[in-house]
């Protein structure tokens, strides 16, 4: 999902019932580095989604991994997968 995605789907995840019991989301340590300006507001605006899972009673691990975020893909799927197992 991209910046400019989660940006508009914050207000809609307020009003939402959201139908999981748990998260994994993860970004790239270089991202907020990026000279695209929506990149640059995605922590700030993933740390507020994280706040409204949580706040729905939702299990959310939100990790910094290395890399950007176009990757490296394989290493982070593999702890989201492992993650999502242990929750």
């Amino acid at each position: 999902m991209s910046a400019i995605k989660i940006v508009c789907y914050i207000p809609m995840l307020e009003g939402q019932t959201i139908y999981v019991q748990s998260a994994y989301i993860s970004l790239g340590d270089k991202e907020a580095d990026s000279k695209n300006t929506h990149l640059k507001s995605i922590a700030q605006d993933t740390g507020s989604v994280v706040k409204i899972l949580e706040s729905k009673g939702i299990q959310t691990t939100f990790e910094w991994t290395e890399g950007t975020h176009f990757g490296p893909i394989l290493p982070r799927l593999d702890k989201a997968l492992a993650a999502l197992q242990m929750m």
